[in-house]
């Protein structure tokens, strides 16, 4: 079946049909590592550290700025990627690559509605193998969430696998980042809305009542991304 994803990611590159509901990632990158990598940490989580072991066949001498990343793929195991630098210029190719980012193992079994504490994870921050490429809880985020499946001993904790406590309440205070050019600014602000880590919420200043969208990169923190 994965094959079968494979070749047709592959032909559907060829004949141009890849849409934007596919996964990708633009980056000012002048390497296919970097490239690639931008795409995998735009599924992962900016922390993640990434290392291209092959890529194959070699990619021909251009400059490619987007990965498109088989939704079939799993970590551990080589996986599609299609390179593109524009209309008309993309390439299919193999790539071995390891992963290493912050995540959890479970560390006794755990029983589908359990609440999750400290005693049942184990916090790793290393290599992941057989899960797919996608972001994974950190021990932080799982504590106190509620367990939607049976879990044994030593598995890696994916999403979806446990209800997460939300990190931003409506509400409550939240430390907003922003960005300005190189000048990093925080204040403030109060939550709109609930929301988990990588989440878009709400956000409002009681003095001018402006709401802006913000993403949830910690508990009570959030990056403003655009004014609403």
């Amino acid at each position: 079946m994965r094959r079968h994803l494979l070749a047709s990611s592959c032909v559907l590159a060829a004949a141009g049909l890849i849409t934007a509901a596919t996964l990708h990632v633009h980056a000012a990158a002048s390497t296919v590592d970097d490239v690639i990598s931008a795409a995998i940490r735009a599924r992962m989580g900016a922390d993640a550290r990434i290392i291209v072991h092959a890529v194959r066949p070699q990619a021909p001498a251009r400059l490619f700025t987007t990965a498109l990343i088989d939704p079939a793929a799993r970590l551990g195991d080589p996986f599609t990627v299609i390179l593109s630098g524009g209309p008309g210029a993309s390439v299919c190719v193999q790539i071995d690559v390891t992963v290493s980012v912050n995540h959890a193992r479970v560390s006794r079994p755990i029983a589908r509605g359990q609440e999750m504490t400290a005693d049942d994870l184990t916090p790793i921050m290393g290599d992941v193998v057989d899960v797919p490429v996608r972001r994974l809880p950190t021990a932080a985020e799982l504590l106190g969430g509620r367990a939607l499946r049976d879990m044994k001993s030593g598995e890696v904790v994916q999403a979806g696998w446990v209800a997460l406590k939300p990190a931003v309440h409506a509400g409550d205070p939240v430390t907003a980042r922003a960005r300005i050019g190189e000048v990093e600014v925080t204040s403030l602000l109060v939550a709109s809305d609930n929301g988990n880590v990588g989440a878009i919420v709400r956000v409002m200043n009681p003095d001018t009542r402006r709401t802006l969208r913000a993403r949830v990169v910690a508990s009570g923190i959030v990056e403003v991304v655009n004014v609403r």
